[in-house]
């Protein structure tokens, strides 16, 4: 196999150690949300991966978050996607699985510039959305719909009709402006929430229902509120969160840092209440980071910091 095609990897390599479920004692008593199964791992330099819907290939990107990398398990290769600046912080992929959306940035006269792409995963076909501009933000997709912000106004992009809207209705999103806002867009209207104050607000996410928003703000904690701001649930210190399948649990990254490297990191599992907490890999000695769920496998990745990936198993 050419080197300067492929970077082959190990997938699948049953670890010596497996994840132990935890007891009565430490986890509230709580068993039947983990399967006491081996980790799995991919042996190689592939960050904050994530599931292709529709298939068993995984999405992954460099240390520095430059470019994306697709990893397919039948021909046990890695081949690169793209080498864009900043591709691996917020990509989403359609779901059907085919495309994959990501915002890249580059600098012009010490200025930072920002796009948005769509690339067809199969062809690696790019194709711009929006180029070079100062302040933009990729915040989700919706249905076949691209929405992000620029100049704090929320727009869409519809890569099927490929039409642009500047004013897109019916939708209802949760996310952080270019000022670190936490705010929400229905109808029409864009409101400044930030329910827990003045402050940085970061890894906002909303639940599958439409009904609840998680979020991070910076040195306060995690928290769950509503769409009108109230706060439901403090979560703890948890970073990087993502929803699971039923929208009764957040899973997270409790991560630990000397300011260069991480010292310590657990993926942990918690109910949205806050009232159940889960450390997922707290038997493993993994610096665990970057947990992507699954929510129609069940099943949730995480790397740790030298890039190999680990996958594990949920029960419902």
């Amino acid at each position: 196999m050419k080197n300067n095609l492929y970077l082959v990897v190990s997938l699948f390599l049953i670890m010596s150690c497996s994840e132990r479920v935890p007891s009565k004692s430490d986890q509230n008593g709580d068993r039947k949300y983990i399967q006491n199964k081996p980790v799995v791992k991919i042996n190689s330099d592939f960050y904050k991966a994530v599931f292709v819907p529709n298939s068993d290939k995984l999405i992954g990107s460099s240390i520095n978050d430059k470019g994306l990398k697709i990893y397919n398990p039948m021909r046990e290769t890695v081949i690169e996607l793209n080498d864009k600046n900043g591709a691996g912080i917020t990509p989403m992929i359609t779901k059907d699985g085919n495309n994959i959306v990501f915002q890249s940035y580059q600098f012009k006269d010490r200025k930072r510039y920002s796009s948005i792409y769509i690339q067809d995963i199969l062809s690696k076909t790019l194709k711009p959305i929006v180029s070079d501009k100062r302040n933009l933000k990729l915040i989700c997709l919706e249905d076949n719909n691209v929405i992000y912000v620029e100049n704090n106004n929320i727009k869409s992009f519809d890569f099927i009709k490929n039409t642009y809207n500047d004013n897109p209705q019916n939708i209802n999103v949760a996310f952080v402006d270019n000022n670190l806002n936490l705010c929400v867009y229905r109808n029409g209207k864009k409101t400044i929430l930030n329910p827990s104050g003045k402050g940085n607000y970061i890894w906002v996410s909303k639940s599958s229902d439409d009904s609840l928003i998680v979020y991070n703000i910076v040195g306060k904690g995690s928290f769950v509120c509503d769409f009108e701001g109230n706060i439901i649930s403090d979560l703890g210190r948890l970073h990087a969160l993502k929803w699971t399948y039923d929208d009764r649990w957040i899973v997270g990254m409790d991560d630990y840092d000397d300011g260069y490297n991480y010292t310590k990191s657990d993926i942990i599992k918690v109910s949205k209440d806050g009232k159940k907490r889960i450390n997922l890999t707290q038997n493993s000695n993994i610096i665990a980071l970057y947990p992507s769920v699954d929510n129609k496998k069940h099943q949730l990745l995480f790397n740790n910091s030298e890039g190999r990936v680990y996958k594990m198993e949920l029960k419902n």
